[in-house]
């Protein structure tokens, strides 16, 4: 199944039931094999009315499962995944994110957001949240919305989303935290200007620092993504990055660029020869994420030993924050 699932899987499920296998090729958006041959289907056009989803069917899973300490609460509190909107309108190279749900933005509308909220503490006394999304804060208005509604039916929730430093502003943020917002992920990659240019992050150190300092004034906690090995990056780039990581002085969580397929990143290195691993299941982020890991590519600046050293000197210099910022000061 190619792109959103929803309806395609759907389809797909009705042909089986009625053993109509020899159909396939009338559902739009799959792959799939005949003989040798792979056939692959008209694309499915994205989904324009998001409200028309139903809400997944948590009840089929095992929720007591889904648990995490990010969002402020206690570690053994249920935290339920939800979407308010999917498609991204920003270029960065290394997220192949758009292949799936696209560059156009379709926002769920804020009553059908909450009534989803409701329903989960309702049916499972949910009380944390994780927002998926790429970026919650695309439309303010449309997030404002959701925010009152949260307040207005007094929900009194903790949530955690995404967002860019570029779109957030001080009075954003302070209703977020009214609504129950506790935790912000943002995407910094890098401490150097010219990095971020070369892989089309649209941000600059000084939107980075400003968006910290507002989430700050808020009461929101920020944890910060930084990347090594990324394009036109060398060794004193990344110590760029640790400086600004330790001034913003928060959670921060370091990877290295990794070439998913679907991405530009991808294109660019496959162009350049620069990748050493062919293997998609290796495509990972970090060195603790698999045994004997490997940087998946070459960049025009480093290697992959220096890409590897490069991580654990920056992993280093910034875990004593993050842990501290976690778990407190011991």
């Amino acid at each position: 199944v190619i792109g959103e699932g929803e309806i395609t899987l759907l389809e797909l499920a009705d042909k089986f039931t009625r053993n109509e296998k020899k159909e396939l090729q009338d559902i739009k958006g799959i792959a799939y094999r005949k003989n040798s041959e792979i056939i692959i289907t008209e694309p499915r056009p994205f989904i324009e009315d998001l409200d028309s989803l139903p809400f997944p069917a948590w009840h089929l899973l095992p929720v007591e499962k889904y648990c995490v300490a990010s969002t402020g609460g206690k570690v053994t509190e249920k935290v339920f995944n939800i979407f308010s909107s999917r498609g991204c309108p920003n270029q960065c190279i290394f997220c192949g994110g758009p292949k799936i749900m696209g560059r156009r933005y379709r926002r769920r509308s804020p009553k059908n957001i909450v009534q989803e909220l409701i329903y989960l503490k309702n049916k499972f006394g949910a009380a944390q949240f994780d927002f998926q999304d790429d970026s919650v804060t695309v439309f303010k208005e449309s997030l404002r919305e959701m925010c009152q509604e949260i307040i207005k039916n007094n929900l009194n929730i903790t949530w955690m989303c995404n967002s860019r430093v570029d779109i957030l502003d001080l009075e954003i943020l302070l209703l977020m935290k009214k609504a129950g917002c506790a935790r912000i992920d943002l995407g910094v990659e890098s401490g150097d200007d010219q990095v971020l240019k070369r892989i089309k992050k649209g941000i600059t150190v000084e939107q980075v620092k400003k968006a910290h300092q507002m989430a700050k004034r808020a009461g929101i906690t920020i944890s910060s993504f930084a990347m090594v090995g990324n394009l036109g990056e060398d060794f004193s780039s990344v110590k760029k990055t640790a400086k600004l990581m330790k001034e913003l002085g928060e959670d921060v969580n370091v990877s290295i660029s990794t070439p998913f397929p679907a991405s530009e990143l991808y294109q660019i290195a496959k162009e350049n020869n620069w990748l050493r691993i062919y293997d998609w299941n290796k495509y990972v982020t970090a060195p603790t994420s698999l045994p004997g890991y490997e940087p998946v590519m070459i960049t025009d600046k480093m290697d992959q030993k220096e890409i590897l050293k490069a991580w654990y000197w920056l992993h280093a210099q910034l875990m004593r924050k993050k842990f501290q910022t976690r778990f407190g000061k011991f």
